[in-house]
């Protein structure tokens, strides 16, 4: 872009940087959906860390019981909304609560339905040119005498740095919230 504002360009030349621009647009489109995929999977990885690193000190500091042999994050947060009587701290259940409610609706639905768990038709994923990526579900069906793919669902996900920064936010929760329990602050 920076060459054609300071160029005259011909209107071959100009069709040229078009075509190239375009060409990297889709490499780039590609390698970030792949990106953004394998964020979703990898993301579910590291959530799942947490209840294996934290079990053991959570007892008589967050919970009434032995919580230590959870090694599934989802199960670790669906433990909280079910037991809040057995939770000794209502600020550290708060927060817990409000990350598990965002967790399902934003990262843990959506992973499930478009990436692991797909129950039908193809996905494909585009990128716009706001930046945001897009899950498109198509499903084979008949329209008339024509048999054709027609897209049957469109989720536009939030910005992905959105996802990181909601995801460390969590964990320096947890860091500073043990940090301080266990140094006796």
């Amino acid at each position: 872009m920076e060459n054609v504002k300071s160029e005259s360009l011909s209107q071959k030349e100009l069709q040229q940087e078009s075509e190239i621009l375009g060409k990297q647009f889709i490499q780039y489109s590609e390698l970030l959906l792949l990106d953004v995929d394998s964020f979703f999977l990898f993301a579910r990885i590291l959530l799942d860390r947490i209840p294996l690193l934290l079990g053991p000190l959570q007892k008589n500091i967050v919970t009434k019981q032995d919580i230590s042999k959870m090694a599934d994050f989802r199960e670790y947060l669906d433990w909280f909304e079910k037991n809040p009587k057995y939770v000794l701290d209502s600020a550290f259940y708060n927060r817990v609560i409000s990350f598990r409610k965002w967790f399902y609706k934003k990262l843990r639905d959506p992973r499930n339905e478009l990436i692991v768990h797909s129950r039908r038709g193809i996905i494909r994923n585009e990128i716009g040119f706001n930046g945001k990526v897009k899950f498109l579900r198509y499903d084979f069906k008949t329209i008339g005498e024509k048999k054709m793919w027609t897209m049957t669902e469109s989720l536009e996900l939030q910005n992905i740095s959105d996802f990181f920064k909601k995801i460390i936010e969590f964990l320096e929760f947890l860091s500073k919230y043990f940090s301080e329990k266990l140094s006796g602050s």
